[in-house]
């Protein structure tokens, strides 16, 4: 049967030798069960197998029903968009990468025709693009970002119009995406290059 090490459990083959095989196999599994060996103490010497992250993978569908997960750890996604997520504060799972999404625009906001406002997730920083015309005084409120893709707290981000003009957009811990200090109209909005970090 074989042993294993005291860390990382890794398998010592153990065994012995038949004699037929040269050079002697028991000299082969002797250096196998000491690189093993090696390999464990020095392992060991960063500490304690419960402090280090964990890396989990699977189907979407099961990244909910992962128990006892701790922050740093991560989960990649091996089907849909094959998204990679990490566990943030408060037990809340972050987006770390993933492809551009359209924006879900509120009532009275358009895309700028062929500049449809996007997101993403770039190493864990949410990457807003693309353009959009609006009414202020309608809805302050532009667009909604789902679970997993907001900031742990509201980010206050300078935008800027067509027509050169700043605009203050407010990205919300609740999803919101919020412009501030223009209208009543608001033509061409930019928000190519709005960068926010998703765990602060």
């Amino acid at each position: 049967m074989s042993a294993f090490t005291t860390f990382l459990n890794l398998v010592k083959p153990g065994g012995g030798s038949t004699g037929t095989v040269l050079p002697d196999e028991v000299v082969d599994v002797d250096k196998l069960n000491l690189n093993s060996d090696l390999i464990d103490a020095f392992a060991a010497s960063w500490g304690p197998a419960a402090s280090r992250n964990h890396n989990f993978y699977g189907p979407a569908a099961s990244l909910a029903g992962i128990t006892g997960m701790k922050l740093g750890d991560t989960y990649q996604e091996s089907d849909g968009d094959k998204i990679l997520w990490l566990q943030g504060p408060s037990g809340t799972w972050l987006v770390q990468n993933a492809p551009p999404k359209d924006l879900t625009l509120t009532s009275g906001w358009t895309p700028v025709t062929t500049y449809t406002p996007k997101y993403e997730v770039r190493q864990g920083l949410l990457v807003l693009s693309g353009r959009l015309d609006g009414t202020l005084e309608a809805a302050p409120t532009f667009g909604n970002l789902p679970s997993g893709y907001r900031p742990s707290r509201d980010t206050n981000i300078k935008g800027f119009t067509g027509s050169n003009q700043f605009a203050s957009i407010n990205v919300q811990s609740g999803g919101s995406v919020i412009l501030f200090g223009k209208g009543p109209a608001v033509s061409d909005l930019w928000l190519d290059n709005i960068i926010v970090p998703l765990a602060t």
